[in-house]
């Protein structure tokens, strides 16, 4: 039996076809759930309303609290070397540069 190359194109096509209805189907799932999560366990605004708890809320900069900062700073410092290494195609001596200046 020979398989011609159309044969293996078609193969191909029909896997990639199958793993991108997969993808949605697994998204559109998770909406589902979380939504589904979300209506059972979250309080109703009446329920919250009846409830005459005051809250006092405490703002903040984001400068000032380490906590918040730090890994914020990280994860922008992790993205960028992403960016520069996958989409523009840099090295990381290229990442080095841009993080010096």
């Amino acid at each position: 039996m020979v398989i011609t190359q159309q044969q293996i194109l078609k193969s191909i096509t029909l896997h990639y076809d199958r793993s991108i209805i997969s993808v949605f189907l697994g998204t559109i799932g998770s909406f589902l759930l979380v939504a589904l999560l979300v209506f059972l366990f979250l309080k109703s605004n009446t329920e919250m309303k009846s409830n005459n708890a005051e809250v006092k809320l405490k703002s903040f900069r984001l400068a000032q609290n380490r906590d918040i900062l730090l890994p914020y700073l990280i994860l922008i410092l992790l993205y960028t070397a992403l960016f520069i290494t996958n989409n523009l195609g840099g090295t990381t001596s290229d990442v080095g540069l841009v993080s010096m200046n």
